[in-house]
């Protein structure tokens, strides 16, 4: 537990928990980072610091010049009444570093006061001059003037010297004995700064940097402007309305947040005066306040950062915290007001949904302020071309000038997106949760990541979890949970988070989205076309709805449908010249068609998509394609750029993987090619289970085992597949893998199960309208060839649906 108690040394006085330098009982204004600097020196007393040891204390994680620790040894020297030359508390020593020359004493503060000595012949010392170091020794000077002096003002003057310095003495002492408030625990909701100045630029640019500057705090979250937004929705107010003080006190309530913050800035003459206090929600009780003077707007975010972080300490977070997570403004965020004034209103376009103008502005504030982390960052999300990457990246390089937390931020979601690393990016966010455990970031990020790696079972009570900690925001949460039990077959369940989240007035296209599928698990058409119809009809849905219907019809077999929708699809989403969507759809087309053993369509498709993007979910998709049509060289090719191009990118290695097995797996493969598929496919087990890519990897590794002749292994992957409906759903992968068990089982001997397997094939497919070829991996899984063993076996003629 963190001691109460003060260092001395000669006449000064120092708090370690409360940041506070006093001389002789009066507070000493010192910096934030040279009271760092100050303790650091203070508490490693008579020893060569080196100038390196010196700035990774104060400043640490963060690139700062040496420029920094000289201005802060030059405050302090001013702040301990050091003369130039002097050197009497703080030495340099050239070339290497400093040393603090005094021997400081560790005090511990008891709960109460202890009992002053009394004198003889003299009143008693003042308990707290006695306290404070020095402080009885002044007094006794001033009572022996009092006692050798009989002139009656002399007497006065000294009497009157001795109060005054009782008094600051009483004050320094009391302040320090202070002892912490319970410590705040939770999320808090910002409330809109109360701007009096006149000056629009403090309107969105405080409120920003407040944010910053409490989210570093592990002890606090603050609401986001998503969830408040959607919380006003639900309040049948404007999702923008200004946040004034009795509405936050709402949304406060509504959100089950610990606390509301308050903020203002004003002018006086020339100077900016900040305040802010901590409210408690249900009854406005005051938990905490502090108040700043700027003595310009330059350095009203320093001020900011100031109160910030005593607002902070005083609502219990203690010294280490505050010491290890508290970097300032102009570290966290920026130090020009401009910038940040033109990227809070961009993440206010963002949260609107409105990425071009928050494009725009964040812009606007990088040209401000050229290293500017964040905004580099939500530029690379809003964009989504070339030049967000690149604002991605260097977004990244710049992490060494940010708070803690947004250090996590901009690491995990530069390798979850930009670099495609998920090991990397599950090790940041798993740090991140559990630093910032009020922190509602990370949650959906690291579910995101544990669907796409396939890890289903630790996804539920993450996203649990993230469904009772964010109830503002009900939209998100009936999706999020119902694609995670989607893909644990809990599909019933998925289904009535869904129509509950409908029945409240909660509606999304994805919730139709996501019905659509799971009426296709249930078998129920009717509801399935409902849904379909439903989603087309809304702005900006349509491409996606067709893609989704034509993914359906391929899974029957009905490849020409599924070529007119897929064809409808593309030209909805190039209407909204969003090439790359249509690339992915074309590439989508392609897999499917070449693993229907359509090889000329498959490879016409693979070009198309190609020819509008080459990213790497394109070039999966084309080249999985191209190899399965017999392409080899081309599919190579393709993993060859992949592996180049992406070396660190989970799905894109395994992707290429993937495509490389393909290719060992053409007409006329031999055991020792279907061998060399199965190590191939080695990087991919980790991650077999996932979604993204539809199972395929997990197909391809048991048509490996099936040419390989390890039959049991080959039946053992395609169950797998069959047994995750919630994760093929509506893929041709589900009917195939069928198919590719039947005949798992034909060669193992076991013709019942085998029989059973091939009728349920042919159930599924009896409505197929494409010509029946041989050019798949199963060397023609729906071929006329391929099915003629189920015809010789025992109860069996003619045409399934006969049956």
């Amino acid at each position: 537990m963190e001691k109460l108690g003060f260092y001395q040394f000669d006449d000064f006085l120092i708090d370690p928990v409360r940041r506070q330098l006093c001389r002789a009982g009066i507070p000493v204004p010192v910096p934030q980072k040279a009271f760092q600097l100050l303790l650091y020196l203070v508490t490693n007393p008579r020893r060569l610091l080196t100038k390196r040891e010196l700035m990774s204390a104060v400043w640490p994680k963060s690139f700062v010049e040496e420029a920094n620790l000289t201005q802060s040894i030059f405050l302090l020297r001013k702040a301990l009444s050091e003369q130039p030359g002097q050197a009497r508390y703080i030495v340099t020593v050239p070339g290497e570093g400093y040393q603090f020359a005094a021997n400081p004493v560790f005090t511990e503060v008891a709960d109460s006061l202890p009992v002053s000595a009394q004198a003889e012949s003299r009143p008693s010392v003042d308990e707290s001059a006695a306290a404070f170091p020095g402080g009885a020794a002044v007094q006794n000077a001033v009572w022996e003037v009092v006692g050798r002096s009989t002139h009656p003002q002399r007497i006065l003057l000294a009497v009157g010297i001795a109060l005054l310095f009782s008094a600051a003495a009483s004050l320094c002492i009391w302040y320090l004995r202070q002892k912490p408030k319970p410590t705040l625990l939770g999320n808090v909701v910002l409330a809109t700064f109360e701007n009096s100045t006149g000056d629009p630029a403090f309107d969105a640019a405080l409120n920003q940097g407040l944010s910053a500057e409490l989210e570093q705090s592990p002890n606090l979250g603050v609401i986001s402007d998503a969830r408040i937004a959607q919380t006003m929705k639900l309040m049948a107010r404007p999702a923008q309305a200004s946040l004034t003080p009795n509405l936050a006190r709402q949304v406060c309530e509504r959100t089950g947040s610990a606390a509301l913050i308050e903020g203002s800035v004003a002018k006086l003459g020339s100077q900016y005066v900040l305040g802010l206090r901590a409210l408690q929600c249900r009854t406005g009780d005051v938990l905490a306040q502090d108040q700043e003077t700027a003595d310009s707007k330059e350095h009203v975010l320093r001020a900011l950062g100031i109160a910030a972080g005593k607002l902070r300490r005083r609502l219990g977070e203690s010294l280490p915290s505050l010491q290890k997570y508290d970097a300032p403004p102009q570290d966290i965020t920026t130090g020009s007001l401009d910038a940040l004034e033109a990227y809070g209103l961009g993440i206010q376009a963002q949260v609107r949904g409105d990425c071009l103008p928050a494009i725009a502005f964040f812009k606007k504030a990088i040209a401000d302020d050229p290293e500017f982390a964040m905004a580099y960052s939500h530029l690379g999300v809003c964009d989504s071309s070339q030049e967000g990457v690149d604002a991605t990246r260097r977004a990244y390089d710049l992490r060494g000038r940010v708070s803690d937390r947004e250090r996590l931020y901009l690491e995990s979601h530069y390798e979850q997106y930009a670099t495609g690393n998920l090991s990397a990016a599950r090790k940041i966010l798993e740090t991140w949760s559990e630093t910032y455990p009020h922190d509602g970031d990370p949650g959906p990020n690291l579910l995101k990541l544990y669907l796409t790696t396939g890890e289903y079972e630790r996804a539920l009570p993450l996203v649990e979890t993230i469904v009772k900690n964010s109830p503002g925001t009900p939209t998100g949460n009936a999706a999020r949970l119902a694609t995670t039990l989607m893909f644990l077959n809990r599909t019933e369940e998925a289904k009535a988070v869904l129509m509950d989240a409908l029945a409240h007035h909660v509606d999304s296209p994805v919730h139709h989205y996501y019905l659509y599928e799971i009426y296709f698990l249930q078998n129920d058409s009717a509801a399935m076309a409902s849904e379909a119809s439903y989603v087309r009809s809304q702005p900006g849905w349509d491409g996606n709805m067709l893609e989704l219907e034509s993914v359906t019809a391929s899974y029957f077999g009905k490849f020409a449908l599924a070529r007119s929708l897929n064809n409808q699809a593309v030209q909805a989403v190039m209407r909204e010249q969003n090439s790359e969507d249509a690339a992915g759809y074309l590439g989508e087309a392609a897999l499917q068609e070449a693993l229907a053993g359509n090889s000329i369509v498959a490879q016409q498709k693979a070009k198309a998509a190609l020819a509008l993007s080459n990213s790497s979910g394109v070039e999966s998709l084309a080249g999985m394609a191209d190899a399965l049509a017999g392409d080899r060289v081309e599919g190579q090719h393709i993993a060859e750029d992949m592996s180049k191009r992406y070396p660190t990118d989970t799905l894109a290695q395994i992707a290429a993987a993937t495509i490389n097995a393909c290719g060992l797996l053409g007409k006329g493969k031999s055991h020792e090619e279907a061998r060399r598929a199965v190590e191939a496919l080695a990087p991919a087990s980790p991650y077999m289970m996932s979604g993204n890519l539809s199972m395929v990897p997990l197909y391809t590794l048991g048509q490996a085992y099936l040419a390989s002749g390890q039959t049991n292994e080959a039946a053992a992957a395609f169950r797998t597949i069959l047994d995750h409906r919630g994760v093929t759903r509506n893929y041709i992968v589900g009917p195939l893998a069928r198919l590719s068990l039947a005949k798992a089982e034909e060669q193992a001997g076991d013709l019942s199960k085998a029989r059973d397997d091939y009728n349920e094939f042919h159930r599924i497919w009896r409505d197929a309208d494409i010509p029946l070829t041989s050019a798949s991996l199963v060397e023609g899984p729906v071929s006329a060839e391929a099915l003629a063993p189920v015809r010789r076996m025992r109860g069996l003629r003619g045409s399934p649906r006969a049956e």
